[in-house]
């Protein structure tokens, strides 16, 4: 089979084409020789379910068209239990061991696959041949599967061991043993494309340091095709040379690694959702910002929704929308009913409103979100349906919705006029200005307008490095400070980047704010070595949906940039 050419059109599996290509701006979903993917998207996109369809296990009774014969290898998150079940008692059995390398993975034609119960498992080699892998008559490449030589067996086992009696001896240890048998027991058996579908879930780090390196070195050059589908960054990045985005109903074919996809300028991709953050208007979602809509979650709202109410949420000069869109994700990963959640972003810029619409709009809490292009001090909770979107008729909170939890979140403008020119259009450049000039929100206004909307909290996140206008604007709109989160780069930087204040509505006195000692905490960014440390790992990184196996200077330098 020449270089590129076609291996398997997923398109009548799945019922889906790509976004580019082709007269109507569609085409087929066909994966090439040479193909190596990392199946991206946010959670629940769909990532599993196209390997699936890839596999036949879901999808077209048909299954998805094959361009020749093929032998496929399975490895899932579950394998260790399945080849558990075909290890010998003793690792220094190497009669038993060469038996597991030949019975845990064998290969299975798909034609004999049950039509009720075509599930793969964990681990497992199917052989698929010309056209629909599921038809009659399909007997495949197992045709010229014989059983592996003695000596190839022998020679895997040389590769993956050494293995003994006791494997803690060999500095593998039983679960190193486990991992590197099942990987061995599909490798033996040669495969033309291998799928991994969340391989490398709960294990450690060294483990997937091996599993990369051992596919890297000993499957890959021999292999035509390699789909991936992880959270671990580190292992996408170093076998993966294209992506395959899933979302939102399309399937779209890159070519570019995983770390280039997840910096696309236009799109920030998070566990539940990808933002839409358009370069040309300068609407950027920081790392500060992330860190505040999970402190707000932490420590005023996950125990709240837990116990019942309501919650009301107002995010003022809501720009991308990524504060609320932030929240409600931690409010549905933390196992919280959707329905007691209604969010509003709000802001002044008609680009900025549009934008977190269309962010709203794409979220899975579509139904419970809502946007709208107004001045802040001019706005009021909608009345009627306290979830409703859409709602301009301004108003009190409905009736049987005034015990929810009220709250403002703001990341207000700091900066002075002078230093956000641009050479961008008027609009652009006139949506940066309200964005990050303080003299189109002032904080003043912020504080006095979430009292008058009866917020219970107001929380402020400031980028500036003096507190005396955020504190004392709270101070005389009768807010008491009750939390300070001061956010470093390290221990090295003296001064914070950035600094989140938590106020609780404070009755009668318009002077509640002095004489109180607020609790304060430092969140630094960095540890000493120059790794991003436990705490933003906690805050932010925990929000997307990869994580980091391996730190790497070009990870230190993005996450520093943000």
């Amino acid at each position: 089979m020449e270089a590129g050419a076609p291996l398997v059109d997923l398109s009548q599996a799945l019922h889906l084409s790509t976004v580019t290509g082709g007269d109507d701006g569609t085409r087929p979903l066909v994966l090439r020789e040479g193909c190596r993917a990392a199946v991206a998207g946010p959670s629940g996109a769909g990532k599993s379910t196209l390997l699936r369809a890839l596999l036949g296990e879901v999808g077209s009774a048909e299954g998805p068209t094959f361009y020749g014969d093929l032998r496929i290898a399975v490895l899932r998150c579950g394998f260790l239990a399945h080849s558990e079940k075909h290890a010998p008692a003793d690792f220094g059995d190497t009669a038993g061991l060469g038996r597991m390398m030949r019975e845990a993975a064998c290969p299975r034609p798909w034609s004999r696959l049950s039509s009720e119960n075509r599930d793969l498992g964990p681990l497992a080699v199917v052989d698929v041949s010309a056209g629909s892998g599921v038809g009659p008559g399909t007997e495949g490449a197992c045709a010229k599967g014989l059983l592996p030589s003695e000596e190839k067996v022998g020679a895997m086992l040389k590769l993956l061991g050494p293995f003994g009696t006791d494997s803690a001896d060999t500095g593998v240890g039983h679960l190193g043993a486990m991992v590197r048998l099942a990987v061995g027991s599909v490798a033996v058996w040669e495969p033309d494309c291998l799928v991994l579908d969340d391989a490398t879930e709960s294990l450690p780090m060294e483990l997937c340091d091996w599993l990369q390196e051992f596919i890297s070195e000993h499957m890959l050059p021999k292999l035509k095709m390699l789909l991936v589908a992880s959270r671990d960054r580190d292992l996408m990045d170093g076998l993966c040379t294209s992506v395959i985005d899933v979302a939102r109903g399309r399937v779209t074919l890159l070519p570019c690694r995983y770390t280039k996809y997840l910096a696309s300028k236009d799109h920030l991709r998070f566990h539940c959702f990808s933002l839409w953050q358009p370069g040309e208007i300068g609407l950027r979602a920081t790392q500060a910002t992330c860190a505040f809509a999970s402190l707000v979650f932490r420590e005023s709202l996950k125990a709240r929704l837990s116990s019942g109410p309501q919650l009301h949420i107002v995010d003022a000069g809501t720009g991308t929308g990524v504060i609320t869109l932030l929240i409600a994700q931690e409010c549905t990963r933390a196992g919280l009913d959707p329905a007691s959640l209604a969010a509003w972003g709000v802001d002044l810029d008609a680009t900025a409103a549009a934008v977190s619409a269309q962010n709203f709009r794409a979220s899975p809490w579509a139904e419970r979100l809502g946007a709208e292009c107004r001045a802040f001090e001019e706005w009021a909770w909608p009345t009627g349906d306290s979830g409703r979107r859409g709602v301009d008729e301004g108003g009190e909170l409905a009736e049987g919705s005034r015990g929810g939890f009220r709250i403002c979140v703001c990341n207000p403008p700091y900066g002075p006029s002078s230093v956000n020119l641009k050479p961008v259009s008027e609009e652009a450049q006139l949506s940066r200005r309200r964005s990050l000039e303080q003299d189109f929100m002032p904080v003043s206004n912020l504080c006095r307008t979430a009292k008058t909307l009866l917020c219970q909290e107001l929380w402020v996140l400031w980028q500036a490095d003096e507190d005396a206008p955020v504190v004392s604007a709270a101070a005389e709109a009768g807010w008491r400070l009750l939390q300070v989160f001061r956010l470093r780069r390290s221990l090295r930087r003296p001064t914070c980047f950035a600094t989140a204040f938590r106020f609780t509505s404070a009755a009668g006195s318009a002077q509640a704010g002095e004489g109180d000692q607020a609790e304060e905490s430092t969140i630094l960014w960095f540890d000493d070595d120059g790794a991003p440390s436990q705490a933003w790992s906690d805050l932010v990184g925990s929000l997307y949906y990869w994580r980091l196996r391996l730190f790497r200077p070009e990870h230190y330098e993005s996450a520093a940039s943000a």
